[in-house]
């Protein structure tokens, strides 16, 4: 099931998930549901506090495959290198970020067998990164080198090998340029605070709509049960 994907600034987000205690049938499921709202967002990783379900479980694109990792622990990391970032709690947003480049991370698999990867180049990134989201840690926390992707207004020349712009093409199939705008963490968090407010409004709204034609459910769950 494709679930809602948490944005920045909403609370589960900054909260410390917590282990597995064992993997079930419920475990299972929440891992089906990561892959498939990954997928369906075209992510490259996804962890299950961005679903907003506080438990350590994460999944993460190897190449052709993609690995779910249940209570992970990186247990060794070496060199340092620098780059490009973005996520999917933080939509339309990318930075320049500090990681490790090759990593060894150990963790259990959907069937709760011990498992041990060594991953380099964008899986270790990657792997980091949801690592980061099962502590609170989101890769704004590591960089000031932040800024919006946006379409530019008009088409701004730009040296062949300046990488402030790329192009991408739309559906339509015309060319579009996208520039790259700095920002800092003040606009960024008061960006998604509105997002959030709206995405509060219309929930609030379709209650009101559901309580009218008398399909209201009893309750209105907004996070998950984080026990276990």
């Amino acid at each position: 099931m494709v679930r809602r994907i948490r944005l920045f600034g909403e609370d589960i987000l900054r909260q410390r998930a917590k282990p597995v205690k064992a993997i079930d049938a419920s475990v299972r499921r929440l891992i089906d549901d990561l892959v498939e709202t990954m997928e369906d967002a075209e992510g490259l990783g996804l962890a299950a506090t961005q679903i907003g379900v506080a438990k350590r479980v994460f999944v993460a694109r190897d190449g052709d495959q993609i690995l779910a990792f249940v209570n992970p622990t990186i247990v060794a990391r070496h060199g340092r290198e620098v780059g490009l970032e973005g996520c999917l709690s933080l939509p339309g947003l990318q930075g320049n970020v500090p990681r490790a480049k090759e990593i060894t991370i150990r963790a259990l698999d959907r069937a709760g067998r011990t498992i041990s990867h060594t991953f380099t180049g964008l899986a270790a990134r990657c792997c980091q990164h949801e690592y980061d989201h099962l502590n609170g840690v989101m890769y704004v926390d590591h960089t000031k080198d932040l800024f919006w992707l946006e379409a530019a207004a008009e088409r701004v020349d730009l040296p062949e090998d300046d990488e402030t712009s790329d192009h991408w093409v739309d559906e339509g199939g015309q060319s579009i340029q996208i520039v790259r705008v700095p920002t800092d963490i003040r606009e960024i968090t008061d960006y998604y605070a509105e997002l959030i407010a709206d995405l509060d409004l219309d929930a609030a709204g379709e209650h009101l709509l559901a309580e009218d034609d008398g399909t209201a459910p009893a309750t209105d769950e907004v996070t998950e049960d984080i026990s276990g």
